[in-house]
């Protein structure tokens, strides 16, 4: 995504780019991690996942490297998923809890039937954008992998090296380059990856 550092660290943790690297606004980030953050600690159900795959920040020049920003968000939210697919299951039961995670599948992998370079908004011309092959090659590993572990399309022996080099723990910290031409990097990409999380719970 960013480009280097300047090995600067906020109070967060957080480095920031360079000062001609594009990066997220820090200012925004603070507000939202601090607000977030403050919420999970309630533990009262107040944030939602929704609320961090909704969360959107300025780009700003010298701001928050964006791959770290992304993590940070990424590492929140299955925090959040996890303690609500445990409330789900301790409440209804494991068979509904999975009836529920094959219709967030069933959604997402209908989305993932349009054509390549098609399925996000595209930024706009001289804007920072998330490459596309790199996104739709994420995304097509994780329904692919996803269907598998739900029993919804069983893969053959010969297809799962080509399908499934991709694990969670590789999902959480990932990163994609900048490109001229992309995919909008305000477009949320990370619900893609907290999906994959719920239904690999």
């Amino acid at each position: 995504m960013a480009g280097k550092s300047d090995n600067r660290q906020s109070s967060t943790g957080i480095e920031y780019a360079g000062k001609r690297k594009w990066g997220y606004d820090v200012d925004q980030v603070d507000d939202f991690l601090e607000s977030a953050h403050e919420k999970y600690d309630r533990n009262d159900g107040s944030l939602t996942q929704q609320d961090i795959q909704s969360a959107s920040f300025t780009f700003a020049k010298g701001g928050y490297v964006i791959a770290e920003v992304d993590a940070a968000l990424a590492r929140l939210e299955h925090a959040v998923v996890d303690k609500n697919a445990a409330r789900e299951i301790a409440s209804n039961g494991q068979v509904t809890w999975q009836a529920q995670t094959q219709q967030i599948y069933k959604m997402v992998s209908d989305h993932a039937q349009r054509a390549h370079k098609e399925r996000f908004i595209r930024a706009e011309k001289k804007r920072p954008a998330y490459d596309m092959k790199q996104v739709d090659r994420l995304i097509d590993q994780i329904v692919t992998r996803t269907s598998d572990d739900l029993g919804i399309k069983p893969m053959s022996k010969s297809e799962r090296p080509a399908t499934l080099p991709i694990s969670i723990p590789a999902v959480l910290p990932m990163s994609f380059s900048l490109s001229a031409k992309g995919i909008a990097a305000m477009t949320n990409v990370r619900s893609i990856t907290s999906w994959t999380r719920a239904c690999s719970c």
